[in-house]
């Protein structure tokens, strides 16, 4: 439960902290938000028969690194830029944006569940 609460927070601030268009804030939110629809969908999937095999595992990571990468990437290209930051927050402020984040939690909540969840590395992202 504790990483749960722990992942969300990492997310909550991911998604309130970066701001990120073409290569600009708008652009960036759009990725992230590709990057965080994604990554739902493969936990879902991983998580259908309560059990994360290893190709599952590399997938998860995977796609757990790609999106962090991605969170710090981004919060240092614009950390120093209030206005990009004002521009990001208010392309991610919408109630299909926090559906998304609820759905994110949703399934990392399911991916905690499974047996081997073990195998789930968030070495780096905390």
């Amino acid at each position: 439960m504790k990483r749960i609460g722990l992942l969300v927070a990492i997310v909550a601030f991911a998604l309130c902290l970066v701001s990120c268009g073409g290569s600009g804030p708008t652009a960036d939110a759009k990725k992230m938000l590709k990057l965080t629809q994604d990554l739902t969908a493969t936990i879902n999937k991983a998580a259908e028969d309560k059990t994360i095999a290893d190709d599952e595992a590399k997938k998860i990571n995977d796609g757990l690194k790609e999106f962090f990468d991605f969170v710090k990437k981004v919060d240092e290209k614009y950390k120093d830029n209030e206005e990009a930051q004002k521009e990001f927050e208010e392309y991610l402020d919408t109630e299909e944006n926090e559906k998304l984040g609820t759905a994110f939690e949703e399934a990392m909540g399911k991916l905690f569940e499974c047996e081997g969840f073990e195998k789930i590395s968030f070495e780096g992202f905390m």
